[in-house]
This record gives structure tokens, C-alpha cells and sequence, in this order.
């Protein structure tokens, strides 16, 4: 009989999201909050359909990383569940920072902007006013 080995980021992301988040906090990655583990971390939520042309998950531009709020909060051990993440990215555009990297989905009816991680790092105390 043949074994099957399936990756544990593959079992992590069947889990429900505060599973996900408590394994994301507690894992060691030297690289952390690098480009180089943003872009690549394996956990991201992909269940909308992007534009052509249009990156689903971050994307660097100018030497810079953009990320949605949601998935800012998947990378640093969240659960992203438990807050308005669209109503936070509203306040950042319209309070912080307006530069962002909007994207469209076939199968969802909001854009979702992205913004730059360090941006978000260093606000994201204001999470708290948007729990659910």
C-alpha cells in the first residue's frame, strides 16, 4: 500500500480559522514579516475568482509589499473572522494611506484594496474598534 503524505499546510487550511490562526502564531519562521515569507506563506484565503491581469494574495510593487487586511491578519496569526475587516480597510483609505492596489473578483461584489504591510503593522492597533 502505497503512504500518502499530505503537507500540514494543506490540513491547516481545512481547519476552521481560529484553528489557523492559533498554528500561524505559534509557528518558528525565522523569516518573518521578510517579502520574501509574506509573498510565499501558504495559508492565504483564495476563494474568489480574480480579473485577468489582477494578483490574488500580495504583490510587491516599488519595493514595497501590498496586502489585504484579511490576509495581513491570516500572515501574522489573526482570525480574521472575528472583525470587519472591509469596514478596517475603509478607514485606512480614507484616514491613513490612499495608496493602495485595488483588485476585482469575478465572484465577489467588493473590491479589496491592498495596502502597504508595513502601513498596516504599524496601525493595526486599530483593529479593536472593528470586532464583530
Amino acid at each position: 500500500m502505497k503512504k500518502v503524505v499530505i503537507p500540514v499546510e494543506r490540513l491547516i487550511m481545512q481547519a476552521d480559522a481560529a484553528k489557523r490562526a492559533e498554528y500561524v502564531r505559534n509557528l518558528i519562521r525565522p523569516l518573518k514579516d521578510t517579502h520574501e515569507d509574506i509573498l510565499n506563506f501558504k495559508m492565504y484565503f483564495k476563494s474568489y475568482n480574480p480579473l485577468p491581469g489582477i494578483i490574488n494574495g500580495p504583490e510587491e510593487k516599488g519595493g514595497k509589499i501590498y496586502i489585504s487586511i484579511y490576509h495581513f491578519m491570516e500572515y501574522n496569526g489573526i482570525n480574521p473572522e472575528l472583525y470587519y475587516t472591509l469596514n478596517i480597510g475603509l478607514y485606512f483609505y480614507e484616514n491613513i494611506t490612499k495608496d493602495v492596489i485595488s483588485c476585482f473578483y469575478t465572484n465577489y461584489p467588493h473590491k479589496i484594496d491592498k495596502y502597504d504591510y508595513e502601513i498596516i503593522k504599524r496601525n493595526q492597533h486599530i483593529f479593536k474598534n472593528f470586532l464583530k
